[in-house]
């Protein structure tokens, strides 16, 4: 996939002259296992190299939380994904089934810097697969749910709300 990303440069550039360039970021990759285990962004040593581990953000979704995985009993497995402290995504891993189909979304999000709330945000169908990116992306807003202040609130709204 690395070759035809780097044909399509030269052809753009060459036939078209449009301006075209590689990506700088390392090449996502799938191993082809059962359950596939699939890879795009930063390894741990360049992550901890740009941003401390103390600072990362990680979040997870398991398989098991998926209804359609559910279904199909194919729970193995989760999603982790990795950010800085302003919410930039510094890699994600899947090991699951069908995880390489999962990754698409993944790279786009990185290589076009789009944030978590992106894919939060996504209409996905259900019960499928790739509702698990939107779970973990979603997942970034559980503390905040949770908070003492939202509990207040919510208080609150039930002493005026029948």
């Amino acid at each position: 996939h690395e070759a035809s990303a780097h044909a399509g440069v030269v052809l753009k550039q060459s036939l078209f002259g449009w301006p075209a360039r590689i990506s700088s970021r390392p090449p996502p990759w799938v191993t082809y296992t059962d359950p596939e285990l699939a890879h795009a962004g930063l390894t741990h040593t360049e992550r901890d190299q740009n941003t401390p581990s103390a600072q990362q953000r990680v979040y997870r979704w398991p398989f098991s939380e998926l209804d359609r995985a559910v279904c199909e009993s194919r729970t193995e497995g989760e999603i982790r994904v990795v950010t800085d402290p302003k919410g930039h995504i510094l890699s994600v891993d899947i090991l699951g089934q069908h995880a390489g189909e999962l990754l698409a979304p993944w790279i786009l999000a990185m290589e076009q810097k789009l944030p978590l709330s992106a894919l939060a945000n996504l209409s996905i169908p259900y019960p499928t697969r790739s509702e698990i990116s939107k779970r973990v992306a979603g997942s970034v807003y559980t503390p905040r749910l949770y908070s003492g202040k939202m509990k207040r609130l919510v208080r609150w709204l039930q002493r005026w709300m029948p």
